[in-house]
C-alpha cells in the first residue's frame, strides 16, 4: 500500500519542479514585473 503513495508523491515533486522551471524560463526571458505579477495573481 506504500508504494502508490511513493510513487504518486514523486509524480508531484517532478510535476512541480518542472513547472517552475518553466515559470523561472519565463520570468528570465521576459524580465518584467508586470509579467511576475500576472504570473503569481498579485
Amino acid at each position: 500500500m506504500e508504494q502508490p503513495v511513493l510513487l504518486s508523491k514523486a509524480k508531484v515533486v517532478e510535476i512541480t519542479s518542472l513547472s517552475q522551471t518553466t515559470i523561472w524560463r519565463m520570468m528570465k526571458r521576459v524580465h518584467s514585473r508586470k509579467a511576475l505579477g500576472l504570473l503569481w495573481g498579485v
